[in-house]
């Protein structure tokens, strides 16, 4: 082979789209769209009511630095203003605190991952779930399996072997 001739590999194999080899939402199991959505939702109400938090607490402070005096009495709009900016982001600071939007997005993403990894194991043939049956034969697809035989190997992966004793 000379410095100019193509690999035999690179010949061989055709090259695929990267929309070939990534996984859409549609190839996930059901539990893993529920657990990202979780995750989602819980994301989205996080930043948006921090986002409402810390806006409404920079205004009440531009408001709180100026003075602007109405009526006779003189009384102080823009104090009004940034105290009503203070109370709405203690309303963020305390429903957010209450509701703890996040442990639902940290929840839902750890489940999200979990449920991915065991989905990736369980198509490579890793740990906990053996590439071939107890018969010798390849694993394929879970449609010829019996569900006693997952269940069995559960159980013994979950139990761990004696080691033979000498006589």
């Amino acid at each position: 082979m000379t410095d100019g001739d193509p690999p035999l590999a690179a010949a061989a194999v055709p090259a695929a789209s990267p929309r070939e080899l990534g996984l859409r939402r549609s190839d996930m199991s059901a539990v893993c769209r529920a657990a990202a959505d979780l995750s989602a939702r819980g994301q989205r109400l996080t930043k948006r009511l921090v986002q409402v938090e810390l806006t409404t607490l920079v205004l009440a402070a531009v408001a709180g630095l100026t003075t602007v005096r109405v009526g006779p009495a003189g009384v102080d709009v823009l104090a009004a203003v940034a105290g009503l900016l203070f109370m709405v982001s203690l309303g963020c600071l305390v429903y957010r605190s209450l509701s703890r939007p996040e442990n639902a997005w940290y929840m839902g993403r750890a489940a999200a991952e979990s449920v991915r990894t065991m989905a990736w194991r369980f198509a490579v043939g890793g740990n906990p779930y053996p590439a071939t049956s107890r018969r010798g034969t390849r694993r394929t697809s879970t449609s010829g399996a019996s569900p006693s035989y997952w269940a069995s190997s559960a159980r013994s992966v979950s139990r761990p072997r004696r080691r033979p004793t000498a006589r």
